[in-house]
């Protein structure tokens, strides 16, 4: 909740592009529907980074040019990333 105060997390709604895109994920990457609706949806609000504790979905992420971070693995990163999304004007 505190991202969702800070302005550095969106609830996005489900749209009928990011739902027909997520199928040609599905189809090219071979994934599971929710990871590319993630995808899918990511890239339709253009979205700064994605962060994910899934490291197949943020390797997918990458292949789709979505910048991604994986929390678990690389948990300094992320907070660095939201640091400098913090100050911004």
């Amino acid at each position: 909740m505190k991202m969702i105060r800070l302005g550095s997390l969106h609830i996005l709604p489900i749209t009928s592009k990011s739902l027909s895109n997520s199928w040609l994920l599905i189809a090219k990457h071979h994934v599971y529907e929710a990871g590319a609706l993630q995808i899918s949806t990511s890239l339709e609000a253009e979205c700064n980074f994605m962060f994910s504790a899934d490291a197949d979905l943020v390797i997918m992420a990458e292949k789709e040019n979505v910048k991604a971070v994986n929390i678990e693995a690389e948990p300094g990163m992320a907070l660095e990333i939201l640091r400098k999304d913090g100050e911004r004007p």
